[in-house]
């Protein structure tokens, strides 16, 4: 499944849409800069990557609100970030949405079948079409999958990376002063405050880890906030330095979990922060 995925995911379509995501950006930003305030999580954000990863699915923008209800409710369901109800409770709702989305792909996956567009989804269906098969359910659920992660990763990482900025004046004017530094930046704000803390994962074999022993089907909580902090990898673990060398963070997992869409979060990290700081630059929370 993942390297049908990779076919789809290439260098080409990720830097086909730097444009598109500088567009939608500065239209953005247009639309508050007269205000004198915004709201970076809502008016910026949340809105920009659910349009991003909409565009590459090919869905239209009148359901974009409806993806953006089923996303938040699979997220809380599938990382435990909130309290309410029982963990059967959310799990359970999670799992509705998870299906109305997965109805939903059906028949935009069967529009492209006939009507092939120059997006993510399509060049999936062809590529399964073309004889790597996926099975129906396995395409549903890997579209479910991209969307969400789509999402809600880099709208944290939108959020959590101005927010660290904001909080060190000095890092901020820092990257302000040299804008070369954008790459490095977006790195260290990976490592410093990971937009998915934990993620789960089962054990397929038995394996003994700091004395600690793990079963076969176990499930598992990888804390990437924890080993992003860890000071046996990194100098001042706790201090947030842009021009940090060498920095193996664990922010898009590791080896074959690595997270397919790093390349379009750091496209979208870097554009938003750097246009965030040229066309604001005395921009304060």
């Amino acid at each position: 499944m993942r390297g049908l995925l990779n076919k789809a995911f290439t260098p080409r379509m990720i830097d086909n849409l730097r444009n598109r995501i500088q567009t939608l950006v500065d239209e953005i930003l247009e639309g508050v800069q007269g205000k004198g305030l915004m709201d970076i999580m809502a008016d910026l954000a949340i809105p920009l990557p659910g349009v991003v990863i909409s565009d590459m699915l090919g869905v239209p923008e009148e359901d974009r609100p409806q993806f953006k209800k089923w996303s938040d409710v699979i997220f809380v369901g599938l990382t435990e970030s909130d309290s309410t109800g029982t963990q059967a409770q959310r799990f359970a709702i999670s799992q509705k949405s998870f299906s109305e989305l997965s109805d939903y792909f059906r028949g935009v996956v069967e529009r492209l079948r006939g009507h092939p567009q120059d997006n993510l989804l399509s060049a999936v269906v062809e590529a399964e079409e073309a004889g790597d098969k996926l099975t129906q359910e396995e395409l549903f659920a890997n579209c479910v999958l991209l969307m969400f992660t789509g999402q809600e990763t880099t709208t944290n990482l939108i959020g959590n990376g101005t927010l660290a900025l904001l909080q060190d004046p000095k890092q901020m004017q820092m990257l302000q002063n040299d804008g070369e530094l954008i790459g490095s930046t977006m790195e260290e704000l990976l490592r410093f405050d990971s937009p998915v803390q934990k993620f789960g994962r089962v054990a397929t074999a038995d394996i003994e880890i700091g004395g600690k022993t793990i079963k076969a089907g176990e499930l598992v909580f990888l804390c990437f906030g924890s080993a992003n902090r860890d000071p046996e990898q990194f100098s001042n673990p706790d201090q947030l330095d842009i021009m940090r060398s060498d920095n193996r963070h664990v922010a898009f997992a590791h080896g074959i979990h690595y997270c397919l869409g790093a390349s379009l979060a750091r496209l979208e990290g870097q554009i938003t922060l750097g246009s965030l700081l040229e066309r604001m630059p005395d921009f304060r929370m």
